[in-house]
């Protein structure tokens, strides 16, 4: 499997921006192929569902639904243990992926996370050229107003729980259907959910273009959630 470096990705992820009216991204790091595989992690329980909804997605096969995985990737410049480094359990990752998808290339699963850290102009101008100004859906459990200094203005906010909110899916999801076809940009910021929410957008052919920018979010947020956030500072 080849994965793709991470400014590679966003350098991909903007010209498709451009070029494609429907687009999709979805990131599966460790923890989302741990629940793959039937293993707990720690901000979501296990449990038949998600794992299914997780499969289901890892597994849509669309030029324009782009997968990024924290597997067999390469170590770039910066990257150190806990800040995007590969992991040392990097071959059981890999092997996982290889098992529940037929796909042999895939993006990077931190590009976000990588040039916001990095390389902050280049994540500025890929929200300034692709985000901002937008009919923006926002799913998350992050303060409204710290997102729209980033992002501009969000006109429909879904707040989903901090931790574990594929377990209450059933409660916040009728809000994302409500509005999401009104909606230019989706960005869904759930954990494990994100990738559910794009599997669920993808198969009702919503026109939409949906970033799973992940834990950057939480940064912006002033929350150390992740290892990497606080490396980073």
């Amino acid at each position: 499997m080849k994965v793709s470096k991470t400014l590679e990705t966003i350098s991909k992820l903007s010209d498709l921006m451009l070029d494609e009216e429907r687009l999709f991204f979805s990131r599966f790091g460790d923890g989302d192929i741990n629940i793959m595989s039937g293993m707990n992690d720690m901000l979501h329980d296990y449990s038949k569902e998600l794992s299914k909804e997780l499969v289901e997605s890892i597994s849509v096969n669309d030029r324009r639904y782009l997968i990024g995985v924290a597997a067999n990737y390469e170590m770039e410049e910066h990257m150190r243990p806990g800040l995007f480094a590969p992991f040392s359990y990097n071959d059981r990752l890999a092997k996982t992926v290889t098992n529940f998808t037929g796909k042999k290339e895939f993006e990077s699963a931190v590009p976000f996370h990588y040039a916001y850290v990095f390389h902050r102009d280049i994540f500025d101008k890929f929200v300034e050229d692709h985000i901002k100004g937008k009919r923006i859906m926002y799913i998350g459990c992050t303060k409204k107003e710290n997102m729209e200094k980033v992002f501009g203005e969000i006109e429909f906010f879904v707040e989903t729980p901090s931790n574990n909110s594929y377990s209450s899916i059933n409660e916040w999801w009728p809000r994302v259907e409500e509005d999401v076809r009104s909606a230019e940009i989706v960005l869904p910021c759930s954990g494990m959910s994100s990738r559910v929410i794009n599997k669920r957008l993808w198969d009702m052919e919503v026109n939409v273009k949906s970033l799973d920018v992940g834990s950057v979010v939480d940064a912006i947020d002033g929350k150390n959630t992740r290892k990497w956030i606080a490396l980073s500072q």
